[in-house]
């Protein structure tokens, strides 16, 4: 009966400790506390972000970092594929990104190989897999 107590309040504490370290890691990503850089990237989302749930802050500062790092001309070549997709309607943008999804990654290669020698780019082995992330 002890022991089932002291598991107990056991449980109850280590509860209590994971809850107030997500709630402190929660603060530590709202708006005010990312870096210059990280607030130019993702300005699209500066109104909602601190409502935002924390694992997708998450992804989208790991992605704001990704693009930070990528080649001016590869982020160029992304933001010319995103002017193309823009005057879809969501649906179709999303019937298109389900589309990419389940292709294999043999598939995805072809397809960016495809996209690279219709706008006359070489290939660039490694970035295929990027754009299979969810709507962020």
């Amino acid at each position: 009966m002890l022991a089932n107590a002291l598991a107990h309040a056991l449980r109850i504490s280590l509860l209590g400790g994971a809850l107030l370290t997500s709630t402190a890691a929660l603060a530590d990503s709202d708006w005010d506390s990312l870096t210059p850089e990280q607030q130019q990237v993702l300005g699209d989302f500066r109104e909602r972000w601190d409502s935002m749930p924390a694992d997708r802050r998450e992804r989208l500062k790991a992605k704001a970092e990704r693009w930070r790092s990528m080649p001016p001309e590869q982020r160029d070549a992304i933001r010319e594929r995103w002017r193309a997709l823009k005057p879809l309607p969501p649906e179709a943008r999303e019937a298109l990104r389900q589309k990419w999804q389940s292709l294999t990654p043999e598939e995805r290669r072809e397809a960016v190989r495809d996209l690279h020698r219709q706008h006359g780019a070489p290939g660039r082995p490694g970035h295929e897999g990027h754009g299979n992330d969810r709507n962020d």
